[in-house]
């Protein structure tokens, strides 16, 4: 403790300043937004969300300061840290961040005048500002340093160790570098979030926080550290698992699926994942496989979600370079100049034959769809309607897809 509890403000004022906290920050929130450009420029939900959150932190901190007499503790001090932490990975430039903090221990002055203004009162909370500010900016400035400057030696060695095309297991590694009996290899596509689109957005800040949000939901999936290569448009995710390779089943593969969609609802953007399992020794094979199934599901069009080579086997196959390709590349060869044709029979294929669910999608009458596919029909030789026809004209689409990607 510094000072005597005398020498701070009164009970009474420090409960008027927490009764008052959710408009005092709002204040500060408002001249952050107000005088720097820069807070004008995030997102609305971080400008609502995290700055608020953070900035009661700080008026929370510094109103204990002047009522108790004392500094923040290594808890509160650790919290900061954190606070700091999130803002370099978000990008936030530092002079920004510190900022908030003194503007918050401004707010909160004006409050303590109110209550008196002699001047021993004054010498003993300017004193209290000042030892606040000294302890509080270092600590800011050191977790926010962190964070932009120092990568897990750790994680860039797993990186380097399982993507490689060595032996994994036999690579010096750093202290504390330990790998997992196995992997979940995901490579992701993901998309721009409303934030992104949005003009008076930082688009960067945007970016980045939307890839944080991400690592968060695979972090608490993983209930450890994963490792990335992500950024803004998608990367490698690698996800530790102590499941042995031959034991995944259908429970793993739906709790993957169900990552992706709370990935995808954290980042609000589509996410688009495909997936393999693998040894570390095979990890980097696995990526190499997870890569080409996503980039047969995106040239495919399929919706937003998780897949795996079974499910896309056939058109895996299928689109491998050889005779058969070659012979399937022709098929649709008279549909070249129709893109009507050709969009009409990836959604009906897509809609497993329903004629009205593909209309719908097409935003064209089911009468439409039944001209387009019996033109289809007398273009290729090939009936999409046949369901013996069906699969040979989807194979096509496939390779199609592929060939022209």
């Amino acid at each position: 403790m510094t000072g005597s509890r005398k020498a701070g403000i009164s009970a009474e004022a420090y409960q008027r300043l927490i009764a008052n906290l959710p408009t005092l920050t709002g204040a500060v929130v408002r001249r952050l937004a107000g005088g720097l450009p820069f807070y004008r420029e995030l997102p609305p939900e971080e400008l609502a969300g995290d700055i608020v959150r953070a900035t009661e932190m700080n008026i929370r901190l510094f109103a204990r300061t002047v009522f108790e007499g004392r500094l923040p503790d290594d808890r509160e001090l650790v919290e900061l840290r954190t606070s700091a932490a999130l803002r370099a990975d978000e990008g936030v430039p530092l002079d920004i961040v510190i900022a908030a903090y003194h503007l918050g221990a401004r707010v909160v002055w004006d409050e303590v005048l109110r209550e008196r203004d002699d001047a021993e009162f004054l010498r003993t909370m300017h004193d209290l500002v000042m030892r606040y500010l000294e302890v509080v900016v270092p600590v800011v400035a050191a977790g926010y340093t962190e964070a932009q400057w120092t990568a897990p030696g750790e994680e860039r060695f797993l990186l380097a160790a399982l993507l490689g095309r060595g032996e994994a297991a036999a690579l010096p590694a750093p202290a504390g570098a330990q790998l997992a009996r196995s992997y979940v290899v995901l490579s992701l596509r993901v998309g721009r979030n409303s934030d992104e689109a949005d003009a008076a957005v930082n688009t960067h800040i945007a970016a980045r926080r939307k890839v944080r949000r991400l690592l968060a939901e695979a972090e608490m999936f993983a209930k450890s550290p994963v490792l990335s290569t992500v950024d803004d448009r998608g990367g490698l995710l690698l996800l530790p698992h102590d499941t042995a390779v031959e034991r995944l089943g259908a429970d793993d593969w739906r709790r993957l699926a169900t990552l992706v969609e709370k990935m995808s609802s954290a980042a609000g953007a589509e996410v688009v994942a495909a997936a393999a399992v693998a040894v570390p020794n095979d990890v980097a094979s696995a990526a190499d496989l997870a890569r080409e199934v996503l980039e047969l599901v995106v040239v495919l069009e399929k919706p937003a979600g998780l897949y795996r080579l079974a499910d896309v086997l056939l058109e895996y196959q299928l689109t491998r370079p050889g005779p058969a390709r070659d012979e399937l590349a022709t098929v649709l060869a008279p549909l070249a100049d129709r893109p009507d044709l050709l969009d009409t029979l990836r959604v009906y294929l897509g809609s497993a034959g329903n004629r009205r669910k593909a209309a719908s999608e097409l935003h064209v009458h089911p009468n439409t769809v039944d001209y387009r596919l019996a033109r289809i029909a007398e273009l290729t030789g090939l009936d999409p309607s046949d369901n013996a026809e069906a699969p040979r004209l989807a194979a096509a689409y496939a390779v199609r897809a592929v060939t022209k990607a």
